[in-house]
This record gives structure tokens, C-alpha cells and sequence, in this order.
């Protein structure tokens, strides 16, 4: 289901790579390898990742809408501020991360991510992280502009408590997201009642619409959905999203129309689904 990417970004001693990404409109998840300075101690490195006394920290990272600046730019414009901060200790760089000459092409309305490690292979020195990123901006999407991705170094923190950045400046790295649209969609209705449902499934979301039927509100009509898996699973929505946005028209007790939106609480393969259903049409089937 992923693009594969494979674009590499050489930033001094650290090399980035993303090598695969899955798009929506608003959502994108990107595989990332981060190969460290090759002053970092492999054998120590391993250590820490594999102790339960010890802790990495992954890096933090911010987007961007832009291609417009290359890595040595950046250096050129900044190596003297990175040289003064501190990159174990958040509150030493994160106005910077929010003053960069990259902030102008920041998303509008900023958005939500999350970073999480996948693994570490000694022999490339090399981090695999697994990131998301949601816009929440209404005039740009993924796939209609380069990608530009602001990473600061990665933290190790020892046993003892000692913590060490795996690098002394932040690394950047652009790509184009290609808008694959893995979105699947379904219509049911009744023909004497004109009782209508519209479905929106995408591996990132699922959105429900429902027209002249009995459901009193969103949540309603959330908790009446479930997912119909190929090898016979019927899974409610609610086990399998997060978050819920929604609205309805008309008057109580039965609006003219309820609609719901939620995200998964992790990717689902829409190839494995085999129908949504809700569940008050077995109400009015009989």
C-alpha cells in the first residue's frame, strides 16, 4: 500500500532516507531511516536500544509545505544558533524549531504527528522510525506541494541517566507525496422510504452518512457501524477509531441527516474489508 520513496538527504554527517510514505488529502505516515555520525558507538548504541534501564529518544520533527531550501541553506543560515543549543534539552531548542526560515512554509493551521522507533541495525548505524503527520489546514493538502521534513538528533539516555544527542545539528530532507487515493465508497437506500446511506472508507478514516433515517446523533450512528472483514470478522467502529467529528439537520427526535467521521486508531487494509454495515438495517430489512 506505501509509495516507495526512497529519497536520501545528506546533512553533514547524518544522512536521512524516507523510504516509503502513505497519503490522504490530510494524513501521511512515512518510513524513515536516520544513519547517525559515525562517531557514534555502535556497540553502545545497541546497548541502550536493547536495555530496559535505558531510553532513546526519538527525534523531534516538524513539516513543511515547501522544496524551496536545501540543507546547506539552512546551515549557511543558521549553523552559528544550532552551535548554541543544547539537543538534549527541549526548552534549549524549541523556539528555534518555531523561528527556522523554513517557519513561513509551515502548515497553516499547524496539524498533529506522532514518532515512533522501528529499529536499530548497527551494522549502517542506522534509527528506522515510523511517522504520522495530520494537517488540519483547509488549502493545502499532501500531495499538491513537496514535503520538506526538519529533524533534530536523536537523544540516548544511559542507564545512569547520562543523556547524549547523536548529533549536533538538525537534518532536512524533501520529497513529493504522490496522492494515491486507497478511499472506497458505498451507497445504500431504500427505495419506498427513501432512507439513504453513503459510506467512506480509506485505510486513515471512515465516514458514515445517513439520510430520512432513525439515528438521533452522530455517536448514534457510530456505535450502529461496524466493519465486515473478508475472513468473516465483524468488528464494531468504535473498537477500531479514535476521535469524533459529526453533525445533523433536521428535527428531533430523528434528524433529516446524521453523518459521522472518525480515524483508525491504526491503518486499516481496505482491501480486507468486505462491507460496512450498520445495523439498523437489519431493523428494517425485517
Amino acid at each position: 500500500a506505501f509509495q516507495e520513496v526512497n529519497v536520501t538527504s545528506v546533512c553533514g554527517d547524518v544522512t536521512l532516507t524516507v523510504r516509503q510514505a502513505l497519503a490522504s488529502d490530510k494524513t501521511i505516515y512515512l518510513v524513515l531511516d536516520y544513519q547517525l555520525p559515525d562517531t557514534v558507538d555502535r556497540a553502545w548504541l545497541q546497548e541502550v536500544y536493547e536495555s530496559e534501564d535505558a531510553f532513546l529518544s526519538p527525534p523531534g520533527v516538524r513539516y513543511y509545505a515547501t522544496g524551496d531550501v536545501t540543507w546547506e541553506d539552512l546551515k549557511a543560515a543558521e549553523g552559528e544558533t544550532w552551535a548554541s543549543l543544547d539537543w538534549t534539552d527541549y526548552t534549549s531548542y524549541s523556539q528555534y524549531m518555531h523561528n527556522t526560515v523554513l517557519e513561513p512554509y509551515h502548515f497553516t493551521k499547524g496539524g498533529s504527528g506522532e514518532t515512533a522507533t522501528q529499529g536499530y541495525d548497527p551494522e549502517t548505524n542506522t534509527l528506522t522510525y515510523l511517522l504520522r503527520y495530520t494537517t488540519e489546514s483547509d488549502s493545502q493538502t499532501m500531495g499538491t506541494q513537496p514535503l520538506t521534513l526538519l529533524v533534530t538528533p536523536p537523544v540516548a539516555e544511559d542507564a545512569e541517566g547520562t543523556e547524549t544527542a547523536l548529533a549536533d545539528q538538525p537534518a532536512i530532507i524533501t520529497f513529493q507525496p504522490e496522492y494515491v487515493s486507497q478511499t472506497l465508497t458505498g451507497t445504500w437506500q431504500d427505495s419506498e422510504s427513501q432512507y439513504t446511506l453513503n459510506v467512506t472508507l480509506s485505510p486513515f478514516a471512515i465516514q458514515v452518512e445517513s439520510y430520512l433515517g432513525t439515528f438521533e446523533t452522530s455517536g448514534d450512528l457510530r456505535r450502529s457501524t461496524a466493519l465486515v472483514f473478508r475472513d468473516g470478522t465483524v468488528t464494531p467502529v468504535g473498537e477500531l477509531t479514535q476521535g469524533l467529528t459529526g453533525s445533523s439537520s433536521g428535527k428531533k427526535p430523528y434528524p433529516a441527516s446524521v453523518d459521522f467521521s472518525s480515524s483508525f486508531l491504526e491503518l486499516v487494509d481496505v482491501t480486507q474489508v468486505e462491507a460496512v454495515r450498520v445495523l439498523s438495517l437489519i431493523h428494517i430489512s425485517e
